[in-house]
């Protein structure tokens, strides 16, 4: 369910961790609180940014291209795995044609900061700060400029993690 089981250019040369993967999730549901397709690319500018800085991703997640940008590889299935572990809680918010789902920290859930190494903190940092008050569509939308999505969406291809040395934001990200 976590995509490439073995180190690869698939999965930014680490092996998948659901702890980590749980924790980026409490972790971007205390920052920003966000819906349910900003997370995605919350979770994907923070791995392919981190790679960029150490050739290494955070997570370790294999993500690929969709119509709405980026996204980890089972998403759905992640989603549910942080909630079932009671880190974060889903508020729907009712948009008459469909429903949102906002992420956020569930009551008496801890972010666990010794999962992760400084750097790995600092991207994960950078990206909300750069994200925070953006939209839905506008992160979406910067989303749509990154190579690593316009160069896969047509075949919706997983995307390699070399994307990363050319990842447009966060402008600050350098």
């Amino acid at each position: 369910m976590l995509g490439e089981k073995r180190p690869s250019l698939l999965n930014g040369y680490k092996v998948p961790s659901i702890e980590k993967v749980n924790n980026m999730v409490l972790y971007f549901a205390e920052k920003v609180k966000p819906f349910k397709t900003k997370l995605n690319k919350l979770l994907f500018y923070a791995d392919f940014l981190h790679f960029r800085k150490t050739c290494f991703s955070i997570s370790g997640l294999t993500y690929q291209a969709i119509q709405k940008g980026p996204v980890p590889k089972n998403y759905d299935w992640l989603f549910d795995n942080t909630m079932e572990k009671k880190l974060v809680k889903i508020l729907l918010h009712d948009y008459g044609n469909y429903m949102g789902e906002q992420f956020v920290p569930a009551e008496g859930s801890v972010f666990d900061e010794e999962l992760f190494t400084a750097s790995e903190l600092k991207a994960m940092q950078i990206v909300a700060n750069a994200f925070n008050n953006d939209t839905v569509n506008g992160i979406v939308n910067k989303s749509h400029e990154e190579d690593a999505w316009a160069d896969n969406i047509d075949c919706f291809n997983t995307i390699s993690y070399d994307y990363g040395f050319g990842l447009k934001y966060p402008a600050n990200g350098n």
